[in-house]
């Protein structure tokens, strides 16, 4: 069935090339979010819910 399909195709790199790209993003972003040094930044939001309305201007 996909034989077929990909026999009449003339841009047959076109999905392996879309799937390495967006997988490339995937990765890029899953590493950005997990290894960036932003720990200050996202210790003060964790704080925030259990604060007192006094304690953040």
């Amino acid at each position: 069935m996909y034989k077929q399909y990909f026999a009449g195709m003339q841009l047959t790199a076109l999905p392996l090339f879309a799937m390495l790209f967006f997988l490339a993003l995937f990765v890029g972003v899953v590493a950005w979010v997990l290894l960036a040094r932003r720990g200050q930044d996202f210790d003060g939001l964790a704080r925030l819910p259990l604060s007192e309305p006094e304690d953040h201007p």
